[in-house]
């Protein structure tokens, strides 16, 4: 999965939000600070290090703006991947939310 802008075939979205791999955590939050190599890798500022990482596009994961957090129904996500899905539940479990739906289905 690439993080492209549609306009510039080649250019990676400055300041986007996408979930990093983490030994520790699984997946941390991060910000794409700026796009290398013609988009195949980017800088990106994870939440929980101070220290920035360079990483090709292929190992990202996009992630939603903070206005889906501890979203009721996972249909309504714009990204539905992995790292999303497991963040939203476990966001929902911690509120005591813990009837969570995937459009028609509960989770």
């Amino acid at each position: 999965m690439t993080l492209v802008d549609t306009d510039k075939e080649s250019s990676v979205i400055e300041g986007g939000l996408v979930w990093l791999q983490d030994s520790e955590n699984v997946f941390v939050k991060g910000t794409i600070l700026e796009s290398l190599d013609d988009g195949q890798k980017v800088k990106v500022q994870p939440e929980n290090s101070k220290e920035t990482l360079t990483i090709n596009t292929e190992d990202l994961q996009r992630r939603n703006p903070p206005k889906f957090d501890n979203c009721d129904d996972m249909a309504s996500l714009t990204y539905l991947n992995e790292p999303s899905v497991v963040y939203n539940l476990q966001q929902r479990y911690q509120n005591d939310s813990i009837y969570t739906y995937s459009g028609l289905f509960l989770v």
